[in-house]
C-alpha cells in the first residue's frame, strides 16, 4: 500500500493521530489538499509539510524562493491550457528537451511528456503555493481561501511574535467550522453564505471546459448509459447533461438533472444538501420514500457515519463496511445495505455543500469509471455557483 503524507508525518513524529484526524475532517468539509488544512490549522509549518510531501515522493521540494521570479522564458515553455489542466508550473530546465515542473499531486503527469515534448522533472509544492504561482504567472484565480492562507503566512513571516496567535485562531476556527453540528442546509439555502472570486463568464467557462479526459469519460458514460436504458425509457433532453445544469432555474430542477444522468448506470441515486456536518437527504431516484419524512433525517459527514468513508480521499466507491455506524443510513431509510457504493462530495467556493450517493442495489454494481462521476460532481459545484449568482442578478433587477 502507498504511504500517505498523513501517515508519514504522524510516522516521523510531525503530527500527532489526534491531529491528523482533525485535518482530515476539516478536509472533507472545506476540500482541497490535506497539506492546505494542516498549515491552516497551524499543525505544520509549510516548509516542514514541503519537504515531508517531497520526501513522500523521492522529488524536490520546489520552496516559495524557486516559486518567485521563474524567467518567462521558462513559463512560456509550459502553455497556459497545460498549467490549468495540470496544476502545474515549470520552475526550471530552458533546456529544450527537459523541463521541471513544480506541482501538488506528481501521479497526475501521464502523457504529458509526449504532450511537451520534452522530459518532465517533477517537483512538489503545497497546494496553495502552486495556486498562487498559477495565478501570478498565467492569470488562473485562485480561490478565496488560498488568498487568506497565503496572506496569513507572510503576516507570520513578518512579525514572528503573531504566529501562534494567527495560528491558534485559525486552528479554533476552522476545527470548529468542520465538527460542529448545525442546521442542514436547505436546497434554497445552498451557497446562500458564499461570495465568489469569478464573473458569471469565468464560471460558464469552467462548467464547459472539457479537458481531454473528461470529454472520453462523458462520452463512454453516455454510450453506456445508453447501451443499458430501458426500451420505454423517455427520450433526452435536448443537450448535454453540462448544457441542462446550466440552465437549470432552481436547485431542486438541478438535482433531477444530476439523479436522472447518474441513474443511468446505477440502481439508485441520492444527493445530500450539507450545513456544518450535518447531511440531510435532498431527492433521489430509484428509492421509493416518503419525502416529508425522509427529508426530515439528519447524518453526521464526518462523525461516525457513512459518509466518514471519504475521510482521506473524498470520494469512496467500493463495498459497505459491516460497521454498524456504516449501515445506519439504509436503516433510517429503510432500506437494503448495497453491495457496491459510489459517495462524491460537491464544494461551493471551497465548502462542502452536497453529497453525491449512488448505489447498484443489494447484488449489482455500479457502471462507468469513477472519474466520470467525479467530473459530474464538480460541474454541479460549478452549476450551484451559477444558480446562486443568477439568484443574486435577479434580485437586484
Amino acid at each position: 500500500m502507498v504511504k500517505r503524507i498523513g501517515d508519514l508525518l504522524v510516522e516521523r513524529g510531525l503530527l500527532t493521530p489526534l491531529e491528523l484526524e482533525r485535518a482530515l475532517k476539516a478536509q472533507l468539509i472545506f476540500g482541497g489538499h490535506l497539506g492546505t488544512c494542516l498549515i491552516e490549522l497551524g499543525f505544520i509549518d509549510e516548509r516542514t509539510f514541503g519537504q515531508a510531501l517531497a520526501d513522500l515522493h523521492g522529488l524536490r521540494y520546489a520552496t516559495p524562493e524557486l516559486l518567485n521570479g521563474i524567467p518567462a522564458e521558462v513559463i512560456e515553455r509550459f502553455p497556459h491550457e497545460m498549467a490549468e489542466k495540470y496544476r502545474g508550473v515549470p520552475i526550471g530546465g530552458v533546456e529544450k528537451k527537459m523541463l521541471e515542473l513544480a506541482v501538488v499531486d506528481p501521479k497526475n503527469l501521464d502523457g504529458l511528456s509526449k504532450l511537451t515534448g520534452c522530459k518532465i522533472l517533477p517537483s512538489v509544492a503545497p497546494e496553495f503555493r502552486i495556486a498562487e504561482a498559477l495565478e501570478t504567472y498565467y492569470g488562473i484565480a485562485r480561490s478565496a481561501r488560498c488568498v487568506r492562507l497565503c496572506d496569513r503566512l507572510l503576516r507570520e513571516e513578518r512579525f514572528p511574535t503573531r504566529r501562534a496567535r494567527d495560528s491558534e485562531l485559525a486552528a479554533t476556527s476552522i476545527f470548529q467550522t468542520a465538527t460542529m453540528g448545525g442546521k442542514t442546509a436547505t436546497p434554497e439555502e445552498l451557497g446562500a453564505e458564499f461570495g465568489y472570486g469569478k464573473s458569471w463568464r469565468d464560471l460558464a467557462d469552467d462548467l464547459f471546459r472539457f479537458e481531454e479526459r473528461d470529454d472520453h469519460d462523458a462520452e463512454e458514460a453516455a454510450a453506456s448509459a445508453a447501451a443499458a436504458a430501458e426500451p420505454q425509457a423517455a427520450a433526452p433532453e435536448s443537450g448535454t447533461v453540462f448544457e441542462r445544469m446550466s440552465r437549470a432555474d432552481d436547485p431542486d430542477e438541478l438535482a433531477r438533472i444530476v439523479l436522472g444522468h447518474a441513474a443511468a448506470n446505477m440502481q439508485r441515486a441520492m444527493l445530500f444538501s450539507v450545513k456544518a456536518d450535518n447531511a440531510a437527504p435532498w431527492d433521489w431516484v430509484g428509492l421509493d420514500l416518503p419525502r416529508a419524512q425522509t427529508r426530515s433525517l439528519r447524518f453526521p459527514v464526518t462523525g461516525a457515519s457513512i459518509f466518514s468513508l471519504m475521510l482521506g480521499d473524498g470520494v469512496y466507491r467500493g463495498p459497505v463496511p459491516a460497521e454498524p455506524h456504516h449501515r445506519f443510513v439504509y436503516e433510517a431509510l429503510r432500506t437494503e445495505v448495497p453491495r457496491e457504493v459510489l459517495l462524491l462530495p460537491v464544494y461551493l467556493n471551497d465548502r462542502l455543500v452536497a453529497i453525491v450517493h449512488g448505489d447498484g442495489g443489494f447484488t449489482g454494481r455500479i457502471r462507468g469509471e469513477t472519474e466520470s462521476y467525479v467530473v459530474l460532481a464538480r460541474r454541479l459545484g460549478l452549476a450551484l455557483s451559477m444558480l446562486v449568482l443568477k439568484q443574486k442578478i435577479r434580485a437586484e433587477v
